[in-house]
C-alpha cells in the first residue's frame, strides 16, 4: 500500500511539473507571437499607448508622462478630427499643404498621426496636396521614424522602385541618410516628437497618382 501511495504521489508531482513546463512554454510562445514585430516588442516601453494618443489629440493629459509636449501641438479641431479617423483606417493622412495651422504654429493633425504611427509601429505616410496658384504638385512623404529602426536602405529602395512605375513622379528627395549611431540612441530612448523626421518625399504632377501611390505603400 505504501508503495502504491508513493508511486501515486510521484506520478502526481511529475504530471504537475510537466503541466507547469507546458504552460510556461505556451506563455512564452504567445508572448513571442505578440512581439513578432521587433519594432513593437523592443520599443514597447517607449511607444505611446493608443489611449494616450487619443487623449492628447483631444487636448487631454496623457496618462504616461512624456507622451506629448506643450511645445508640439496635438489637439485637433472638428475638421481635423474627421480626417484623423479616416487616416487611421487608410493608414495615411491627407493634408492641405503641410497641414500647417497658423494659430497653433504647427500641424496638429500630422503630429497626432505621427504619434499614432509610433504607437502601432508603421511609417507615417502623409499625402500633402498642393495649394496655391501656378503649377500645383502633390507630395507623398514617408516618415520612417515611427518604425524606430535605423537600417532603412532596403525599405527605401523598394519604395523608390514602386514610385518608378509612375510617369507622373517629377522628383524624389531622400532624407534617410542619417548618423546611425546617434539615431540608435534616440530611437531607444526618446518619444517620437523628439526624434527627427527620417523620410523620402515623392513629388507627383498628377493628383490621382499621388493618392494611388500613398494607398499602395500604406
Amino acid at each position: 500500500l505504501k508503495r502504491t501511495v508513493v508511486a501515486f504521489c510521484f506520478s502526481f508531482v511529475i504530471l504537475s511539473l510537466m503541466y507547469s513546463i507546458t504552460f510556461s512554454l505556451r506563455s512564452v510562445s504567445i508572448k513571442a507571437t505578440r512581439c513578432y514585430s521587433s519594432t513593437i516588442c523592443i520599443k514597447a516601453g517607449i511607444r505611446p499607448t493608443l489611449d494616450d494618443v487619443e487623449r492628447i489629440s483631444k487636448g487631454e493629459r496623457a496618462r504616461r508622462r512624456g507622451t506629448g509636449s506643450r511645445s508640439v501641438p496635438h489637439r485637433l479641431n472638428a475638421f481635423e478630427r474627421d480626417e484623423w479617423e479616416l487616416a487611421k483606417r487608410r493608414r495615411f493622412v491627407v493634408l492641405d499643404g503641410t497641414g500647417w495651422r497658423r494659430e497653433r504654429g504647427d500641424s496638429p493633425l500630422l503630429n497626432s498621426f505621427r504619434n499614432y504611427c509610433d504607437s502601432v509601429a508603421i511609417p507615417c505616410i502623409s499625402l500633402m496636396r498642393g495649394i496655391g496658384a501656378g503649377t500645383i504638385h502633390d507630395k507623398v512623404l514617408v516618415d520612417f521614424s515611427p518604425l524606430r529602426v535605423s537600417l532603412l536602405s532596403s525599405i527605401a529602395s523598394d519604395m523608390k522602385e514602386m514610385a518608378g512605375r509612375y510617369s507622373s513622379v517629377v522628383n524624389i528627395t531622400d532624407d534617410c541618410e542619417v548618423n546611425v549611431e546617434v539615431l540608435d540612441k534616440s530611437l531607444d530612448s526618446l518619444p517620437i516628437w523628439r526624434i527627427p523626421v527620417i523620410s523620402i518625399e515623392f513629388e507627383f504632377n498628377v493628383r490621382a497618382d499621388a493618392r494611388k501611390f500613398a494607398s499602395s505603400i500604406a
